[in-house]
């Protein structure tokens, strides 16, 4: 889960920078019906509860990603939502509006339900695993979120082009992938070739060392 707000004020990156930010007035925003709603709102105890606590009666709930990601710019709002979402949107709006805080709430995580006991149960988890540890999901992310921002231009810049877009805050670390890889290759193809090289090189000058060595015949 993740926190969306305007980018000009001071950052919030954590739950606790959330809980002192409503006491200085801002709101924190939750989407209807979501599990981030369920988990501020089932708290009992800790920071959690506090936080839902400090809500607006009437203003903290939203029914639509979108309508946060708009209130957000108008005021001191703080939209807490999972970081994909937040992500995308802000592409389209302008992601130099918004600070995404660097803190996330807790993991969120996504796989595939089967039956108890399925035969293939183990082989999804270890291909989900091989996939996630490969950088391939964050790959497909930075993927989609690149094409939204491809998509709508600047990402909703309002004639602000002196700050390039948003490709440059969007982009990250790529996955490494074969075409990164290939150097390695090619230097690992040339240090065999040397090898093999080197070992024809040994054979034949051993070869030509015993054909010009003198030959001594011993008679009795």
């Amino acid at each position: 889960a993740f926190l969306a707000r305007p980018s000009f004020e001071a950052p919030i990156d954590s739950l606790e920078d959330l809980l002192k930010a409503t006491k200085q007035g801002y709101i924190p925003i939750f989407l209807a019906g979501t599990s981030n709603e369920f988990l501020f709102k089932g708290a009992s105890a800790g920071i959690f509860k506090k936080i839902w606590e400090s809500r607006h009666p009437s203003q903290s709930v939203t029914h639509t990603i979108d309508q946060a990601m708009d209130v957000v710019l108008k005021g001191k709002r703080v939209f807490v939502n999972a970081r994909l979402g937040a992500v995308i949107r802000a592409a389209v709006r302008g992601s130099h509006k918004y600070h995404l805080a660097r803190q996330a709430m807790y993991p969120q995580n996504y796989g595939i339900a089967c039956s108890s006991g399925a035969p293939y149960n183990n082989l999804f988890t270890d291909l989900l695993l091989r996939m996630v540890e490969t950088g391939l999901v964050d790959k497909w992310t930075q993927d989609q979120v690149n094409k939204v921002t491809k998509t709508h231009g600047n990402g909703g810049d309002d004639g602000d082009s002196g700050r390039g877009g948003d490709k440059t805050t969007l982009m990250g670390p790529d996955a490494i992938s074969l075409t990164h890889l290939q150097g390695a290759f090619f230097i690992l193809g040339f240090g065999y070739l040397v090898a093999v090289l080197a070992l024809l090189g040994e054979a034949y000058v051993h070869c030509s060392c015993l054909q010009a060595a003198p030959q001594i015949h011993i008679s009795l």
